[in-house]
């Protein structure tokens, strides 16, 4: 169970996120970060380092969040079903992943996000942990999930959850090239991008 933050923690933590929002890491420092949470610099020093150890701090907070919130699943739960929850994590800190996932953001923390959520994945469909093979594609899996659902959101979602769900789920299970041809003017030109031949052609191999 994670630690329960301290009032002075959770000021600095809200003052954090709504500067990060606005400002670059480098242009929010510590006497801008300790005003506007309305506490003292010493207090700041009581817990962190500097700034960038209260981002790697709260990022943890949203990994194990994220990490408990996939757990809580059955083993035998679908797979819509843990996309699911991972879209209402994103929902419920929408404005954190934003800003983390995006262009002024940490480029380390998606793949702490990933590092932490492969092994859960693998678990889950009972697959040994030490299977190299297996964790590259669930690594791909979920990069390619977070980025879907980032792109959703930065739309402001204009497409319902349950057709984002449907298109991750025909993409995983159909493959891309399904995927992308059923919704191209030419579906010729989508398999001849992908695989380098005319569709209907002999592969080899």
């Amino acid at each position: 169970m994670p630690k329960r933050k301290t009032q002075t923690e959770a000021k600095l933590a809200d003052a954090f996120w709504r500067l990060y929002a606005t400002h670059p890491i480098e242009r929010i420092s510590i006497r801008l970060l300790t005003e506007t949470a309305g506490v003292h610099r010493s207090s700041f020093y009581h817990h962190y380092e500097d700034i960038y150890g209260l981002r790697l701090a709260l990022e943890r907070e949203l990994v194990s969040e994220a990490k408990q919130m996939v757990q809580s699943a059955s083993a035998d739960e679908p797979w819509d079903e843990v996309i699911s929850i991972v879209m209402r994590f994103y929902r419920a800190n929408h404005e954190k992943l934003t800003v983390l996932l995006g262009p002024t953001g940490d480029p380390g923390f998606f793949p702490m996000l990933r590092e932490e959520m492969t092994p859960v994945f693998l678990s889950g469909m009972s697959i040994p942990a030490n299977d190299k093979g297996a964790r590259y594609v669930v690594e791909f899996l979920i990069t390619g999930t977070v980025s879907f659902i980032t792109s959703w959101y930065l739309r402001e979602g204009s497409e319902p959850p349950a057709e984002i769900l449907g298109t991750i789920r025909s993409a995983l299970l159909n493959g891309c090239l399904t995927e992308l041809s059923k919704r191209a003017e030419n579906p010729e030109k989508v398999e001849r991008f992908l695989t380098g031949q005319e569709q209907g052609s002999p592969r080899p191999a």
